[in-house]
């Protein structure tokens, strides 16, 4: 990965996170990013088919908004807020999926619930399957297979990132990066960096250095 790999926060933009690198030789572990949301005050969030969206116009105007947040001085808060939304809304309008109808309450959304909320309660504690099924009321099996199917990974990476979200919010918060590795939940400061680079694109120290200094 390129040194000059650098993440910040557009504070103005309701704390958007940025991240900015030419990436040759990495990839980053399946994960998901449930403080981002789009388009606030609609009925319901909008779905897409894929993983991956391939689309030169949206990327062009994502990029735009990108550039705009690297260098806030040359552009006002009302122009990348602009630039932002009709990114979103072409995004949305061009490979949102249809809405579909509330499906009725059943066992498996909210044993997927359950497991997350217990997952994040417990992110400091070596929680095991057999529990987890317990406390989700489905078989361990059943409760692998719904999870992955619902989350996008199994519960254990997802502990993994529950983990890891706690360690940026500590970062960011002062605290030493020896400390965060135990108080986040990791085994060690290598076993928090190892993890962190893998799911942020940065370490642990690089991911202070471009916080405090944006």
């Amino acid at each position: 990965m390129s040194s000059a790999a650098r993440m910040w926060r557009a504070e103005d933009l309701g704390g958007l996170e940025l991240f900015g690198a030419t990436l040759s030789e990495f990839a980053f572990r399946p994960h998901a990013h449930e403080e981002f949301f789009i388009a606030p005050g609609q009925p319901a969030m909008p779905r897409f088919g894929g993983d991956v969206i391939r689309d030169r116009e949206v990327t062009a105007r994502l990029r735009r908004v990108h550039r705009l947040c690297e260098s806030p001085a040359r552009a006002s808060r009302l122009q990348r807020e602009a630039c932002l939304t009709e990114a979103l809304i072409l995004l949305v309008g061009r490979h949102a999926a249809p809405p579909q109808a509330p499906r009725p309450p059943g066992r498996e959304p909210r044993a997927v619930r359950l497991s997350r909320e217990y997952l994040q309660a417990h992110a400091l504690q070596n929680v095991t399957l057999p529990e987890l099924a317990r406390c989700a009321g489905l078989s361990a099996f059943h409760l692998c297979r719904v999870f992955r199917e619902s989350v996008g990974m199994p519960p254990h990476a997802y502990q993994t990132q529950v983990r890891v979200r706690r360690a940026k919010s500590l970062l960011r918060a002062g605290v030493p990066i020896a400390e965060v590795a135990a108080a986040a939940g990791f085994y060690d400061q290598a076993h928090l960096t190892r993890h962190f680079k893998r799911i942020v694109g940065l370490t642990p120290g690089r991911y202070v250095r471009n916080d405090t200094n944006p």
